[in-house]
């Protein structure tokens, strides 16, 4: 199997309407994303055309592709959301709403139905942006959005229904016809084909407590973190400065390379400096 034409879309982010060469390789795929562009990913691609014929049956008017069989779980609509919340809680999710899709019979820009043609509730959710100006804070917002709704789609996929995560469905809008939107929060949708009952929900923040190292061991560790260690601001400032004194490291040599370009692109490295400080910071951990 040649695996660089399986990884076309799923991995390379190319549209599957283009024909695919019989042989391709890394040449094929930089030409082809220059000239194309990326599609997005179509995550899974592989495994949906690729069952075992027991596992799978057609409906072209759904897809072209083929649907897998499932064996649907006696679960109840409370259970499953009630088991939607518990994985909203334990990865930091601020928001929680579930609509159905008659909330957006009439809504010209939310088509529910365009992204999974059976849906039947709309999951909503959403993470409060605090006042930080790191753009890498957003993006770890982001990941976490991400993560959370792949947690929902794998527990509501391995119970039997259809669901579908990341896609272009506009976040903002679903939150606002929902009647959660708010201007500091990030959001996500997922589209399940179950009813479920409407809610809005907001997760209660426990009471500020004080931090113990231990604490925050345990947190990232559980978060698959295999070492983790904790230094103070003085220390570190002691030992950029030692290091500094031996000339091993000097402030010409204090660079480090990003690169800019696409994932899966031509390498674009851009040269940067790294602040000399970390301001701001009395505790760190690594």
């Amino acid at each position: 199997t040649n695996k660089w034409r399986c990884a076309w879309a799923e991995n390379f982010a190319l549209s599957l309407d283009l024909k695919i060469p019989e042989k391709v390789d890394e040449k094929v795929i930089l030409h082809t994303m220059e000239k194309y562009g990326r599609r997005g990913g179509e995550a899974g691609s592989c495994l949906k055309y690729c069952m075992v014929p027991e596992r799978r049956y057609y409906d072209n008017k759904y897809t072209s592709a083929p649907h897998r069989r499932k064996e649907k779980l006696n679960v109840s609509a409370r259970e499953i959301v009630n088991k939607i919340k518990e994985i909203a809680k334990e990865n930091s999710i601020d928001l929680l709403a579930i609509g159905n899709k008659s909330d957006f019979k009439s809504h010209p820009l939310v088509h529910p139905e365009f992204h999974l043609p059976d849906a039947e509730s709309i999951i909503c959710l959403g993470i409060k942006e605090a006042n930080e100006e790191n753009p890498d804070f957003k993006g770890a917002i982001l990941r976490r959005l991400n993560y959370v709704e792949f947690e929902i789609g794998h527990y509501l996929d391995i119970i039997g229904y259809s669901v579908i995560t990341r896609t272009e469905i506009a976040d903002d809008l679903v939150a606002r016809q929902l009647g959660v939107y708010e201007g500091d929060f990030c959001f996500t949708t997922v589209l399940i084909n179950a009813k479920l009952p409407e809610i809005a929900w907001k997760v209660k923040k426990e009471k500020r407590a004080k931090i113990e190292k231990e604490d925050l061991r345990r947190f990232s560790k559980k978060r698959g973190a295999d070492l983790v260690g904790f230094f103070s601001q003085k220390r570190f400032e002691e030992f950029k400065n030692n290091i500094l004194k031996t000339k091993l490291l000097s402030q010409k040599e204090n660079f480090y390379i990003e690169d800019k370009g696409y994932i899966y692109g031509p390498y674009i490295p851009e040269i940067k400096s790294p602040p000399s400080s970390i301001i701001g910071v009395n505790f760190l951990y690594f």
